[in-house]
């Protein structure tokens, strides 16, 4: 117990007075050493709680090593991966602790859920982390289940790069962009992560004139939450050395990654950086929509949103069209033997079309089309008004005969009677067979998307 001694004024008179107040302190050292007991209580301070808490050192023990029902889960390690499986003792609570994770940067993957965002789950500074599903009243409503597998991805870099045997750079850390930043040197050695959301980010790099460190490595991915592409530009026109090119700026897409080497003469990409980026304009096939795709069906969408794309248009300007090219362009799918309805072939919607030539573009319709290629090097296709990349042929059956009788029709005979008799044609009549098969001509085939990487 401690006393406190309180002074007033009332009525113009000094009034004192003491009170006991209970006190909570940490004991001296005892002078001889005893045994621990297994139920000896300590008190803790809960940072997660903003509390002192007690507790026996056997419940501490099994919450460090992740043992006993209602201790922290004991992940399982697999490379970079914590695999993390809820027990009985968490199941229906939104905090789980996992004391492997405390002072790890990681993402977080619930199993037949998918990966949480960072607004889903909140890392917990004692290990672990929480759920931050509320209801409308402001209740936990997002609840583990006993049996339920989380896989905690950590970022824990130790990369190095020897340069004339002296180690020029490695990585210690990690550095969340949140917003568009001019890198510093409290970027070096980190592993920039981008999680831009819905937000465009624009990465400055620091000029090379001014780095302290020879072969600085600056590796830089992006968010797979992210809605923008992530912009990386260099300072006073210095260099991107990348794919045989020199640039001032580049892209990086959603899930995608890269690193970049600093020299006297700029910046080199590394080996290891995201295939997306390499295949920005790259029409394929696929059973689903992947990340940094867009389904090619002629539909129109803002420069702004694709800069990638913007930029490998600029550079292979053959590829786009103006609008009224891209609508209007139309050949006679009967090849100029008459046009039976509105059967016209539109050839230039395989390539790109300017839109209105400056807010957007449009992109080629590849629905229902099959991929050919094109006898244009070397070579001639007679078939192909317009033999260049992207534009599309219509549909034909190869030239051949049908061998048919003609009718037989009246005529005489030569016999002595001079009978009337059916003789072979010869009246210019011909027959016809019936009609067979379908709207186009095909073979055989699987359906799937008209990708074009972003």
């Amino acid at each position: 117990m401690s006393q406190l001694t309180l002074t007033f004024q009332y009525k113009g008179e000094t009034l004192t007075g003491t009170i006991d107040v209970p006190t909570a302190r940490i004991p001296e050292l005892a002078g001889n050493l005893l045994p621990y007991d297994g139920e000896d209580l300590i008190a803790l301070y809960d940072f997660s709680r903003n509390a002192t808490v007690n507790t026996r050192l056997s419940d501490f023990r099994d919450y460090v090593v992740g043992a006993g029902e209602g201790g922290g889960v004991a992940p399982i390690l697999q490379g970079a991966d914590l695999e993390i499986v809820i027990t009985a003792g968490m199941a229906g609570q939104y905090r789980v602790n996992v004391p492997a994770l405390i002072g790890k940067t990681y993402t977080l993957n619930r199993r037949s859920v998918g990966p949480l965002t960072t607004s889903e789950f909140l890392a917990l500074p004692s290990g672990g982390f929480e759920l931050t599903g509320v209801d409308e009243n402001g209740d936990h409503n997002d609840l583990v289940q006993e049996g339920e597998v989380f896989v905690a991805h950590i970022y824990e870099l130790a990369t190095s790069v020897t340069t004339n045997n002296n180690v020029a750079s490695f990585i210690n850390g990690i550095a969340n962009i949140t917003e568009s930043t001019d890198l510093t040197p409290l970027h070096f050695r980190k592993l920039l992560h981008v999680v831009g959301g819905a937000n465009k980010i624009v990465i400055t790099l620091p000029d090379v004139s001014q780095i302290p460190e020879q072969g600085l490595i600056i590796p830089i991915e992006t968010n797979i939450s992210n809605q923008k592409q992530t912009r990386v530009v260099t300072k006073n026109g210095q260099s991107i050395y990348f794919n045989n090119t020199s640039q001032t700026e580049l892209y990086l897409g959603i899930a995608s990654g890269i690193s970049l080497l600093a020299n006297s003469d700029g910046w080199y990409v590394m080996p290891g950086f995201s295939d997306d980026i390499l295949n920005v304009g790259k029409p394929t096939f696929d059973y689903v929509q992947r990340l940094n795709t867009e389904v090619a069906r002629g539909q129109l969408v803002n420069r702004e949103d694709v800069p990638r794309l913007m930029q490998f248009l600029t550079e292979n300007p053959s590829l786009m069209v103006t609008e009224d090219a891209w609508q209007n362009t139309r050949v006679d799918a009967n090849l100029g033997t008459g046009t039976i309805g509105e059967e016209w072939v539109y050839p230039l919607r395989g390539k790109f079309s300017s839109a209105n030539g400056t807010t957007q573009i449009r992109f080629p319709d590849l629905q229902d089309l099959a991929f050919a290629g094109l006898k244009n090097i070397g070579g001639y296709d007679p078939d192909r008004s317009n033999n260049t990349t992207g534009v599309i042929q219509q549909d034909m059956i190869r030239k051949h005969k049908h061998k048919i009788l003609k009718d037989e029709h009246p005529g005489k005979s030569d016999n002595a009677n001079d009978r009337d008799v059916m003789v072979p044609g010869g009246n210019g009549e011909y027959n016809y067979t019936d009609e067979i098969g379908g709207s186009k001509t095909r073979m055989a085939n699987v359906g799937f998307l008209p990708l074009i990487g972003i």
